[in-house]
């Protein structure tokens, strides 16, 4: 090999090596945006040991592999590449027609097909929809589900070849046997948000799961109408009272969900048109009822519109879309997620709402009338007191009611409201399901709870920062106990086949 090739080669390798070590300085280059299931690896550390040596090499390699400067740009054109080819590098992404994304949540598209949901699930499911409408309905208010569609319903025609053709859904199913029995209101918007596609083609953004501003709007409108029958009476406001939000908007031009999940979000243009109102509307005051600040956390929206009246929305991300054209209509808006219960019977004891509205997406209808995450009290079978103690020594299953209080309330039935944390401290691990469990000599009462509240102090107090998120809020009737005093425990249920109880040593006088 001649000289002058061989400084050519070399010069040459090293040119590249340089480009990609300063390709995030390119001017004009968007950086990559990767979302990653795993951690990438850390700087190592150096031990001045033989085997330390090789652990530090290793580490080194694993080092400079996932943090390669070029890493990420190399991983967004690969992926880019699959996208145009039609091929998804993610699980839970599906590349339909037009270069469209579409969620798959397991089930390859399946809402599309016709339900399968059996008659005794509808009618079970229907008659629980009756029995919370009429819970609401005795303390002066109204109970809707508002059902918005998968973007795959709304859309057929740009889903993958694949894909079956729509038939009737379990949205659509229920709700009909619901009309039918009379049991209580459930709220389509998939026959509005389809005709809507005439004037506004991005009801649903190409590359994410949730509806556009224009896609929210429909649903606002066919929800104020629904409520208009129950009693609101403000009018929903029309398109014209709003205008799309400037493109230079940060929450504009955020790269979509999906796009994120196929890491090609820097290379695709953006079209998620939102909404803001041309008149100026004052924004609420937000205060937040636990620990987690976020939209998962419960809050509730301080509008200023003294004597309108109170919205309590359950809902999941597609309702982050629709509470603010709610603003103008009600006075306060308590929201929560659906992550905490699709029924939050302590919300509608403690504020009172005038409307009760459980936003779910279409793919989750069928379990939106599971048992309460918030519960009442029902009657169960007894403690076993000296198991109860053994769980509780050696903090396997330690647990605290730090407050404990009764109030009556001026209708509806006395609450008890008790907060505080469970979790096993010897282990590190925290429950997936709580209860609490009242027991006098005579009567055993339990009820279900949410915990995840933070309570760093239990963290630090155990040294174990697995525990931190151990904490609990809770409030619930307690109407059908009977007088008595009673001693307090607290159900864990962890990954293991029984629960495991926890003593407080707390008692609680009924009069």
């Amino acid at each position: 090999m001649s000289r002058a090739r061989s400084t050519f080669l070399v010069g040459g390798a090293a040119a590249v090596i340089l480009g990609m070590l300063f390709i995030p300085y390119g001017p004009g280059l968007p950086a990559p945006e990767l979302r990653e299931n795993r951690e990438l690896a850390p700087l190592p550390q150096w031990v001045p040991t033989r085997a330390g040596l090789g652990a530090y090499r290793k580490g080194m390699d694993a080092y400079v592999a996932d943090n390669f400067p070029a890493r990420p740009y190399l991983i967004e054109a690969v992926n880019y590449v699959r996208y145009r080819l039609g091929y998804s590098g993610s699980r839970t992404v599906v590349v339909g027609r037009r270069g469209w994304l579409f969620f798959d949540d397991g089930t390859h598209l399946d809402h599309l097909r016709p339900s399968r949901l059996e008659l005794a699930q509808a009618e079970a499911w229907v008659e629980k929809l009756r029995a919370r409408s009429a819970f609401v309905h005795a303390g002066g208010a109204h109970f809707l589900v508002f059902v918005p569609p998968v973007k795959e319903r709304v859309y057929p025609e740009l889903a993958p070849r694949w894909a079956a053709a729509p038939g009737v859904s379990d949205a659509e199913l229920l709700a009909n046997l619901a009309a039918a029995r009379q049991a209580g209101d459930v709220l389509l918007p998939l026959p509005a948000l389809r005709a809507a596609r005439a004037s506004q083609p991005y009801i649903y953004s190409p590359y994410d799961t949730h509806w556009s501003g224009y896609g929210a709007h429909v649903g606002y409108m066919q929800l104020m109408r629904s409520l208009a029958r129950s009693g609101l009476s403000d009018a929903a406001l029309p398109l014209a009272a709003f205008r799309q939000r400037a493109v230079d908007d940060s929450t504009a031009t955020t790269p979509q969900d999906m796009a994120l999940m196929l890491g090609i979000s820097g290379l695709i243009d953006q079209h998620y048109p939102q909404v803001e109102p041309i008149a100026p509307v004052p924004k609420p005051v937000e205060r937040f009822l636990t620990d987690r600040q976020d939209g998962y956390g419960d809050r509730v929206l301080y509008t200023g519109n003294v004597g309108e009246p109170v919205l309590l929305l359950s809902g999941d991300s597609f309702s982050w879309q629709l509470a603010p054209f709610l603003y103008p209509h009600f006075s306060k808006i308590v929201l929560s997620h659906t992550i905490r219960g699709f029924f939050r019977l302590d919300l509608i004891q403690r504020h009172k709402p005038n409307f009760v509205v459980l936003e779910v997406l279409e793919r989750q209808v069928r379990n939106a009338m599971a048992d309460p995450v918030i519960g009442a009290f029902r009657d169960t079978t007894r403690v076993d007191v000296a198991a109860a103690a053994a769980d509780s020594a050696g903090g396997r299953a330690a647990c605290s009611v730090d407050s404990l209080s009764r109030d009556v309330l001026d209708k509806g039935p006395a609450t008890i409201r008790a907060s505080g944390w469970a979790a096993d401290v010897a282990d590190g691990q925290l429950p997936g399901a709580l209860g609490l469990v009242l027991q006098s000599p005579t009567h055993s009462y339990a009820m279900t709870f949410p915990g995840g509240l933070d309570r760093a102090d239990v963290a630090q107090a155990f040294h174990r920062p697995a525990v931190r998120y151990s904490g609990f809020d809770v409030t619930a009737p307690i109407s059908p106990l009977a007088p008595g005093r009673y001693n307090i425990y607290v159900l864990e249920q962890f990954s293991r086949p029984q629960p495991r109880l926890c003593a407080t040593g707390k008692t609680f006088d009924v009069p």
